[in-house]
């Protein structure tokens, strides 16, 4: 888990969300401490369930809310003018 958000601080305009799942809820303690220390503005934990299986899905980004409206704009743009 270290190494994904690792790899999202090198790069971090690449996503506007970069996601993983976790399946253990002990894990999103130390995920949480690692987000934090990469610096990422914004974490969501999402709880999802189908039967007995119970996980998590765990979003984040390094972009500011202008950085994320430059994002939409630039890849949202209409096509031909």
């Amino acid at each position: 888990m270290r190494r994904l958000v690792l790899e999202s601080q090198q790069r971090p305009t690449a996503c506007f969300w970069y996601t993983t799942l976790v399946s253990k809820k002990e894990t999103l303690p130390s995920l949480h401490r690692a987000l934090h220390q990469a610096r990422a503005l914004e974490v969501q934990t999402i709880d999802m369930a189908q039967g007995q299986k119970k996980s998590r899905l765990v979003a984040w980004t390094f972009l500011t809310p202008a950085q994320q409206t430059a994002w939409q704009q630039a890849r949202w743009a209409p096509v031909g003018g």
